[in-house]
């Protein structure tokens, strides 16, 4: 089944994710990552994510006054059984249900893709974090395919540039 929009928000079991090192200091310093579909489990792919032609925010990493939002970006369009897929919705049609089955996908019949980016979300009035704005909000450019991957890029960019 698809993700969505009715799903609860869910928070990320960061101990399946990140190296040690780095779990420490997660631990330490209080991150919090908020799912706005729940947390994943073998659904972790973009295509999970991407609800038509657009900027789905799917999920928040939070350390101290600062957050990092990702979002599922750009356009989904490929053949797959016959079908044309563009959003989530039509994946169980496609007989597409998990990471698995998204990798069967064969790469000729891809058109477009969506991919996870990341944004900074920040008290742009009072803070060091200026960035170049993309969208109304500030871009790190941490492009990704797996929600996992860009929670965990996320949260690694908190604790290094915060704890500055």
């Amino acid at each position: 089944m698809s993700v969505g929009a009715d799903s609860l928000m869910g928070h990320l079991d960061m101990s399946k994710l990140l190296d040690k090192e780095t779990l420490e200091r997660s631990r330490v310093k209080n991150v919090k990552v908020e799912y706005i579909y729940g947390e994943p489990k073998d659904q972790t792919s973009d295509v999970f994510y991407c609800d038509g032609h657009g900027h789905n925010f799917v999920a928040k990493v939070t350390y101290k006054d600062i957050s990092i939002n990702i979002y599922c970006d750009g356009e989904m369009r490929f053949i797959h059984n016959g079908i044309t897929v563009r959003n989530n919705s039509q994946l169980e049609e496609a007989g597409i249900f998990t990471d698995s089955d998204v990798e069967k996908i064969d790469t000729n019949q891809w058109m477009n893709n969506p991919w996870f980016d990341a944004y900074l979300d920040y008290d742009k009035e009072d803070s060091k974090y200026a960035l170049a704005t993309f969208m109304g909000e500030d871009h790190l450019d941490m492009v990704t395919g797996d929600i996992n991957e860009a929670v965990k890029q996320a949260t690694e960019w908190l604790i290094r540039e915060a704890t500055v």
